[in-house]
């Protein structure tokens, strides 16, 4: 079977997890966020007086670790993949901060071999909620998109706008079925 990944991207809150969620409803095989769980277990560590990595304290190191367990989780693709960002998210993330991006990132960047990009359009203000994990304003998220946006397109990728609509998933099989075609 041929595996063709598919990454879903966007600042923080413009409704990745929901599109996925919806996605492997449809049978989809989805890929989790790898930078959503690296953060709870650093918090935790900070909680408890251990030694952590956060952006805060060291994004460089903290990308590393988000881009060492993105490897880890593509490795788990098959089939139609549709993964919750790619690694080329990292060198947003990078150039966002004003961190310089790694050696071994870059590499990993030129040789990803995504079958397409979506990016998602922020969602209404009014809409836009932070949870425990999210704490950027939906202006900061609007500039992250920005940042995602260019990074893939520096990588060669196309990247497909996936505006806020209700029916998210359906535009974006669309557009996988047009891939197909």
């Amino acid at each position: 079977m041929v595996t063709e990944k598919f990454v879903i991207t966007g600042g923080p809150g413009t409704g990745k997890s929901t599109l996925l969620r919806e996605l492997a409803r449809r049978g989809y095989t989805t890929i989790d966020e790898a930078a959503r769980p690296i953060k709870e277990e650093q918090r935790l560590r900070k909680e408890q007086g251990r030694t952590y990595i956060l952006p805060e304290n060291d994004n460089a190191a903290f990308q590393r670790l988000i881009y060492v367990r993105q490897q880890e989780l593509e490795r788990g693709c098959y089939g139609t993949s549709f993964l919750d960002r790619g690694l080329v998210d990292n060198i947003g993330y990078c150039r966002r901060f004003g961190t310089p991006v790694a050696d071994e990132l870059h590499s990993l960047c030129k040789a990803a071999d995504y079958a397409g990009v979506f990016l998602l359009d922020p969602v209404p203000a009014h809409l836009y909620q932070n949870d425990g994990a999210r704490d950027e304003t939906p202006e900061e998220s609007a500039l992250l998109s920005a940042h995602l946006r260019k990074a893939y397109e520096d990588y060669g990728f196309k990247v497909i706008t996936v505006p806020f609509v209700e029916e998210r998933a359906q535009h974006v099989l669309r557009e996988v079925a047009r891939w197909y075609a």
